[in-house]
């Protein structure tokens, strides 16, 4: 979201289906779809939204949103039926035997969790949020579906009483934005960010939209002759490249303020995507940027070479560029920048047929975040303390650490020398000797900091295992694995 006031189109059918025939040509899937938009309209007929729309306007919208991913038939079908059995009155057999179990699975899915409210009750709300995270995790395309719903709800949530609204948008923010976070939905999260904040804390939002447009008014001469100039020398280089201009979102801004206390000081508001075609010219184009203008080392950052646990992948410098502008540029190649921007929904379009199954083995094998959830749910029978380890672990803030060779470690803040043994290298850990931090030894309870450098000795003929490394271990994997050895001694 760019503007404070942005209205939202509301789009129909017609315009849907243009767009989904747009990717979609096979004629029967484009019926399935035509058909679930019947079906849907037929189930919320004479119903309407506090906005005053017809119910139907909902999910079309929904479906619509999904359309950036080039999502397949079965998707976009479930998108708009996801509503037809809390409150269009079918059921999961009538579904299936209208569409097939798999578009019935995905709705009968997404309705469970849709029936979830939030109670006055912890132990009740705390079920209910399990049954959110577990639902989310089994089939990629409800969570997809789920995320869409919840951006389009909260485009309209001025409709909702104040309480309503802030209740919606205080859930957004702890839930569906970490969510959209694991899986690179970087433009699902920004704006489900902006609009979260804009309803808990308008005056600071209204404050920070200003200051924000006033940097880009500032900033407009020099971005564009340094757009044109790293454009051109790359150009000449045969380097076939985009520029493409990347500004933070509202709420971004917001956090960079309070990061830096000095709303002043901020630099990174503003940033080049430099998109190029192979690796090799990531690094190529990395050159001759720091030919033209003077890096800030410190904040140079290699995630092709270490992606995030969301796979995110570019080289990340911030130079001293025209006019004292302090500048950021991402430079990546194009299915990089796909995957950057739409996370693990690029595969529709990098896949194609059949990418969903693909997702989800990813989501599985790939992702941290789904396998931290699954560690999680195993280990804690107790509701209430798997909703806190959850938001310790997966929901809170997260510090970047390199071990020996280079790679990038995601933890939760507060981990200490164990998580990272156990992160690293769970099938040796008990045979780790010693560890240091900066070429500096350390104790195993020394608490990581962001950008350490961490290397660990190990002797695989000694165990140095002991109780006391338990009371050291913050995530899931390291508390099971500790607890598994010291019980088999």
């Amino acid at each position: 979201m760019n503007e404070i006031d942005k209205s939202y189109e509301e789009v129909t059918f017609d315009k849907l289906y243009d767009t989904v025939a747009s990717y979609i040509t096979k004629s029967s899937e484009l019926d399935t779809i035509t058909k679930a938009y019947k079906y849907a309209a037929k189930c919320h007929e004479g119903k309407k939204r506090l906005s005053g729309e017809d119910y139907i306007s909902h999910p079309v919208n929904v479906a619509y949103i999904l359309t950036d991913l080039n999502v397949d038939y079965v998707t976009i079908s479930a998108a708009l039926l996801h509503e037809t059995i809390n409150h269009g009155g079918a059921t999961y057999e009538d579904i299936k035997n209208e569409f097939g179990s798999e578009i019935a699975g995905i709705v009968e899915c997404i309705s469970k969790i849709n029936k979830l409210t939030l109670s006055d009750d912890k132990e009740a709300s705390a079920i209910n949020l399990r049954k959110v995270l577990v639902g989310l995790s089994e089939d990629v395309r409800v969570l997809f579906i789920k995320l869409a719903d919840r951006l389009h709800n909260m485009r309209t949530l001025e409709y909702k009483d104040p309480k309503k609204r802030k209740i919606k948008a205080l859930e957004t923010m702890d839930l569906y934005v970490p969510l959209a976070y694991f899986i690179g939905a970087y433009n699902v999260k920004s704006e489900l960010e902006d609009l979260s904040f804009k309803f808990l804390m308008p005056e600071i939002y209204q404050d920070t939209f200003i200051l924000r447009k006033n940097v880009l008014t500032n900033a407009d001469l020099a971005i564009e002759e340094m757009s044109h100039e790293i454009g051109t020398t790359l150009t000449d280089n045969d380097i076939p490249n985009d520029i493409k201009l990347h500004i933070k979102n509202i709420y971004g801004v917001h956090k960079r303020i309070l990061e830096k206390e000095d709303k002043n000081n901020i630099h990174d508001l503003i940033s080049f995507q430099v998109i190029v075609n192979e690796v090799m010219d990531c690094y190529l184009s990395l050159g001759y940027i720091h030919h033209l203008y003077r890096p800030i080392c410190e904040e140079f950052k290699d995630y092709i070479s270490s992606p995030k646990t969301n796979m995110y992948s570019s080289l990340n410098t911030t130079v001293f560029g025209l006019d004292s502008t302090i500048m950021q540029s991402h430079i990546r190649t194009r299915k990089m920048h796909l995957i950057d921007t739409l996370g693990i929904g690029a595969y529709w379009q990098l896949k194609g047929k059949g990418s969903e199954e693909m997702m989800q083995v990813d989501i599985q094998n790939k992702y941290q975040f789904y396998k931290s959830l699954t560690e999680i749910d195993e280990a804690y029978f107790n509701n209430q303390e798997f909703i806190d380890q959850v938001n310790r672990e997966l929901l809170g803030k997260k510090i970047y650490v390199y071990d020996s060779k280079g790679n990038s470690i995601e933890l939760p803040v507060g981990s200490t020398i164990i998580d990272f043994i156990y992160k690293t290298c769970p099938d040796n850990a008990q045979n780790v000797k010693e560890a240091s931090v900066n070429e500096n030894v350390v104790p195993y309870d020394y608490i990581l900091n962001n950008s350490d450098r961490v290397n660990l000795t190990l002797n695989k003929n000694v165990t140095y295992l002991d109780s006391s490394w338990l009371e050291n271990a913050h995530i899931t994997l390291a508390k099971r694995k500790i607890l598994e050895t010291l019980n088999n001694k």
